[in-house]
C-alpha cells in the first residue's frame, strides 16, 4: 500500500514538472514565434543610452543592448518609446507590453517585486549636488552631515518616478523631497535656491558640472559612501529560463560600465550627433 502511494505520488511530480517546463521557456518560444524583441525604453534621449540620429535611427548603449539580444534570438527588434519614466517603463514591462526594458533602469526593491531583473551592467555611486551657497551653510556646521542638514528646511530635489524617489527615503528619511518632471528644472532650481540639493547617479551630477557655465566654480557634490545604484535589464518575474538566458547573455556579451565607461560613451555620441 506504501508503495502504491509512493508510486503515485512521483507520477504526479514527473507530470507537475512537465507541466512547468514549458512556462519556463515560453517567453523565448513566444519571441521567436512573433519574430520581434519588443524592448521598452523612455520617450525622451537620455545620450549615451538612447538618442535619435536622423529621421528613425537610434543609437546609445541600451539601444545596443537591445539589438544583440534580438539578434541572438533571431528575430527583429522594436523600441517601444510611449512614456516618460523609468516606472512607466518597468509597468509595461509588468502589464506584458513590452517583453524587456533597457532604459537606464536602476533595481530597486519596489521594482523588483513586479519585474524581474538581469545583473547589472552598470554601477554607479548616488550622489548630491550642492549649489556652493549652500555647501557653505553645511560646512558651517562640522557637526552636520547631509541626512541632518535636509532634516530641517532644506529641500532635496529629485526626479519623478525614479529610482532615486526610492533611494532618497532610504538615505534621506526626513527629507522633504520635490519631485522634478526635468532635470534642467531641478538645476534651474538649485541656482535660484528653491531646493538645497539635486540627488542622482554621479555620472548625471559630473554632467551638470561639466556642461554648465562655470559648474567648476557653482556646485559641489558628494559622493555617497552607501550601495551603489545598479542598472540592469527588466522582464518578466516569473520565466526562469528567459532571465536565466538573458544573465548568461549579458556574462557572455556585456561589459559592466563604470562612471568613466559613461563619460567616454557620452562624449563619443555627443560627437557622432554633432556631426550628422
Amino acid at each position: 500500500m506504501v508503495c502504491a502511494l509512493k508510486g503515485r505520488y512521483i507520477k504526479i511530480f514527473i507530470l507537475t514538472l512537465c507541466l512547468l517546463a514549458p512556462a519556463y521557456a515560453g517567453k523565448i518560444e513566444k519571441i521567436r514565434a512573433n519574430g520581434v524583441l519588443r524592448v521598452a525604453m523612455q520617450m525622451r534621449d537620455e545620450s549615451p543610452f538612447v538618442l535619435k540620429t536622423g529621421k528613425k535611427h537610434l543609437t546609445g548603449i541600451d539601444v545596443r543592448i537591445g539589438k544583440r539580444i534580438a539578434k541572438h534570438l533571431g528575430v527583429d527588434v522594436k523600441f517601444i518609446r510611449t512614456v516618460k519614466t523609468p516606472d512607466q517603463v518597468v509597468r509595461q514591462v509588468e502589464r506584458g507590453e513590452a517583453d524587456i526594458a533597457i532604459s537606464n533602469l536602476s533595481i530597486t526593491l519596489d521594482r523588483a517585486l513586479r519585474v524581474g531583473f538581469s545583473s547589472p551592467y552598470i554601477h554607479l555611486h548616488k550622489a548630491v549636488i550642492l549649489s556652493q551657497k549652500h555647501f557653505n551653510l553645511l560646512k558651517k556646521n562640522d557637526n552636520e552631515t547631509l541626512r541632518t542638514f535636509f532634516s530641517g528646511k532644506n529641500k532635496l530635489g529629485v526626479m519623478k518616478e525614479s529610482s532615486y524617489v526610492e533611494f532618497a527615503r532610504v538615505e534621506f528619511p526626513n527629507a522633504e523631497l520635490v519631485e522634478y518632471d526635468d532635470w534642467d528644472q531641478l538645476v534651474q532650481d538649485l541656482n535660484e535656491g528653491k531646493v538645497a540639493g539635486g540627488f542622482w547617479d554621479q555620472f548625471e551630477i559630473e554632467k551638470v558640472v561639466l556642461t554648465e557655465p562655470h559648474g567648476l566654480l557653482n556646485y559641489f557634490v558628494v559622493q555617497l559612501q552607501v550601495p551603489t545604484d545598479k542598472v540592469a535589464i527588466a522582464l518578466p518575474k516569473n520565466d526562469v529560463h528567459f532571465l536565466r538566458w538573458i544573465n548568461t547573455f549579458m556574462e557572455i556579451e556585456v561589459n559592466i560600465l563604470s562612471a568613466r565607461d559613461l563619460a567616454i560613451s557620452y562624449m563619443k555620441y555627443g560627437r557622432e550627433n554633432e556631426s550628422r
